[in-house]
């Protein structure tokens, strides 16, 4: 029998993953066979697979860097048949930085311009040092340095809020 805490999971070609909860017509449905042949028709690939949403991180702020394991097994969400790929989870935290930060760099070009007609030599010299710890951030330690999905994140806020108290 389906239910509403099934789901089908697999692994597209672009290496991220998919996850389809059944609807209406699924649940109707006696079994996941009938399930499948219809998708089949409608050209699910035939790698996916049957797991339920514990198996799915609540959790989506890496959503992009989730992989498949295939089988339940211990994961960076312990228990979770979902892993996370670490370095691609890295590397979306810091576009996540990068995004918050590039607005803020915009602003301080136009205040140093503004320093510089002035010929304010201090505020141009302030304005270059927020502007290197801007452009430092997507570098921080913290988030090249996280072991799992808590702790990327964890760095990831601190760094935006690091960024967010520039002004």
């Amino acid at each position: 029998m389906i239910t509403k805490n099934d789901r089908l999971i697999w692994e597209r070609p672009d290496g991220g993953i998919s996850v389809v909860s059944p609807g209406d017509g699924a649940l109707k449905k006696n079994s996941w066979e009938e399930v499948k042949s219809t998708w089949k028709d409608a050209g699910m690939p035939a790698n996916h697979d049957k797991c339920t949403v514990a198996d799915v991180p609540s959790d989506r702020t890496f959503r992009n860097a989730w992989k498949w394991d295939g089988a339940k097994s211990a994961s960076d969400f312990p228990g979770k048949a979902v892993k996370l790929d670490m370095p691609k989870a890295v590397e979306l935290a810091k576009e996540k930085v990068r995004e918050v930060r590039n607005p803020k760099l915009a602003k301080l070009d136009a205040d140093y311009m503004k320093a510089d007609e002035a010929g304010d030599s201090a505020g141009k010299a302030a304005v270059v040092a927020k502007k290197n710890q801007l452009r430092d951030a997507p570098a921080d330690a913290r988030l090249t340095s996280a072991v799992d999905h808590d702790s990327l994140k964890a760095a990831m806020e601190a760094v935006i809020g690091e960024i967010e108290s520039v002004s």
